[in-house]
């Protein structure tokens, strides 16, 4: 994100942008808000921990933070010929290195991701040409990034449903790399405008993952938990819910998911 030093206005919202960030003190904090978003993501996604509930809580905390803080600056800093408050030029060079530094900690840990996941794809036989094979790291980066997921888990999900096999089929008719059920991908298609032209669809890689990581961000929604949002990709959202009721929580699809989730992990990034 970049974020470009300008002096406060007093157009719409200016009183309470002022209040709060026509300061060198809070405006230095959001940036290092930023910086420590980003290492602290860093170092959840290191940790072997099968609470996904919380590493994704605050993943979304920290990005919804950030965004929130991003929206008045906008809203306060619309009108730079007005002049209230400044940035001296030490502080703006200052945000402008801190800015650099954030972008390129960020990209630093995608291109790590994009590796690690081709390494991973290179140990199974996907069933594809080459060029889609390729295309698949980064794919699987954009998709999660959409949703605040770690790219590494998504892989991980892929590699529990079909081991990369474009072509599979299970027994119960799902479909694809995310195994995915031709209803269930029609609604889907809908709900994210993807074309949909039959369970065709679903063994095309981009439309596969792409309704496969909205789904399983949905399911995460609907019930607030990683390890139930995977129960839920799994067993299907009607019957957890059912298993739930009569006091069961299934946890054996979550479990093995997080386990190989765990064995991508790096041990540093």
């Amino acid at each position: 994100m970049e974020v470009i030093p300008l002096k406060c206005s007093r157009t719409l919202g200016s009183s309470f942008g002022e209040l709060f960030l026509c300061s060198h003190g809070f405006f230095l904090l959001y940036h290092s808000f930023l910086w420590a978003s980003a290492r602290l993501s860093i170092s959840l996604i290191s940790l072997n921990n099968t609470k996904g509930s919380l590493v994704m809580s605050v993943m979304r905390f920290s990005s919804l933070f950030a965004s929130l803080l991003a929206l008045l600056m906008v809203a306060s800093f619309e009108n730079p010929g007005s002049a209230s408050h400044g940035l001296t030029p030490s502080d703006a060079s200052w945000i402008t290195w801190e800015n650099q530094a954030f972008d390129h900690s960020l990209k630093k840990l995608q291109k790590l991701q994009k590796k690690r996941i081709a390494q991973q794809i290179s140990q199974y036989k996907t069933g594809l040409k080459t060029s889609y094979i390729d295309n698949l790291p980064e794919l699987i980066v954009h998709e999660s990034k959409k949703y605040g997921y770690d790219p590494l888990l998504l892989t991980a999900v892929i590699i529990t449903e079909s081991s990369f096999n474009n072509w599979a089929r299970s027994n119960r008719d799902a479909h694809g790399l995310m195994q995915i059920r031709p209803a269930t991908g029609k609604e889907l298609a809908a709900e994210v405008r993807v074309q949909w032209q039959g369970t065709p669809s679903l063994y095309d890689p981009e439309t596969n993952i792409t309704l496969g990581a909205y789904y399983l961000n949905k399911l995460f929604l609907r019930f607030g938990d990683l390890g139930l949002a995977l129960e839920a990709y799994n067993h299907g959202p009607s019957r957890l819910k059912s298993y739930l009721k009569k006091g069961h929580r299934p946890k054996r699809y979550s479990r093995q998911v997080f386990k190989k989730y765990s064995s991508l992990l790096p041990s540093q990034i």
